[in-house]
């Protein structure tokens, strides 16, 4: 993204039909997203409820001139952490 972006807010979608659960406002140039999914305590695979999806609305700059076709990089960095506890 140009220099000087800021990112605005960000939208948190859940399950398979992706519904709003939230908006948070943001107003930075960088954002940490933080989650904890629990897994069951069964064999079994996570559900469609357990699905996320991000929307990230963000403001270029005014003296950014941006021009049909021009292609910009978000590199989103993702950390997945297995943490085991005895109940």
């Amino acid at each position: 993204m140009p220099i000087g972006t800021k990112i605005e807010k960000y939208e948190k979608y859940t399950g398979s039909s992706y519904q709003l659960e939230s908006t948070t406002p943001v107003n930075q140039t960088t954002v940490v997203i933080a989650e904890n999914i629990n897994l069951r305590n069964t064999q079994t695979a996570l559900e469609s409820s357990d699905i996320r999806k991000y929307r990230i609305y963000f403001i270029i700059p005014e003296h950014i001139n941006v021009q049909k076709d021009d292609q910009y990089t978000v590199e989103p960095e993702i950390i997945v952490q297995q943490k085991i506890t005895n109940n």
